[in-house]
């Protein structure tokens, strides 16, 4: 076995050895998380996708929280 066939082997064997495969990868993933803010005179209008549904938080002028419901 020549030397370059060695290295590429031992290339192949090591990145096979230290890769972690697709599930784990995904697992270690943060979760994508979409949002968009909406400034009005009296409300502020929050668009945040919560487990796979669209919300909408209202938040009055001082920042607290109005209301919260999904849109369908």
């Amino acid at each position: 076995m020549n030397f370059k066939t060695f290295l590429f082997a031992l290339l192949v064997a090591a990145s096979l050895l230290f890769s972690g495969s697709y599930k784990e990868a995904n697992s270690k993933a943060p979760a994508l998380s979409i949002e968009l803010t909406l400034n009005g005179e009296d409300y502020t209008y929050v668009y945040q996708n919560v487990e796979g549904v669209m919300w909408v938080f209202v938040y009055d002028k001082d920042g607290n929280l109005v209301t919260a419901y999904p849109l369908e």
